[in-house]
């Protein structure tokens, strides 16, 4: 009887800690969130276009995959998600 319970435990400690994993992940299938950055990391970045009849996402000009920017102000310098930290590319909001 002690055994099973040991064993439950451990599976519980083990799905637990999968769930975790997930949500530390910040991948979503079609859009991810961007992030805004200071001005002085792009010198003369590109302006994404909108994307039609989707307000608050736009086209990333780099690789015309979609980004969400709702919220953001137009002309905000914004951190392109789709890229890794050491080669991130900027755009602004349209």
């Amino acid at each position: 009887m002690k055994r099973k319970s040991i064993w439950f435990g451990s599976a519980t400690a083990l799905i637990l800690f999968a769930c975790w994993l997930l949500m530390q992940s910040d991948s979503k299938p079609q859009s991810k969130r961007c992030a805004n950055v200071s001005s002085a990391d792009s010198t003369n970045p590109p302006v994404a276009k909108a994307v039609p009849g989707q307000p608050g996402f736009v086209f990333s000009p780099f690789n015309n995959k979609i980004v969400d920017v709702s919220g953001i102000p137009s002309g905000t310098l914004i951190a392109d998600p789709q890229f890794p930290e050491a080669e991130k590319k900027h755009f602004r909001a349209p």
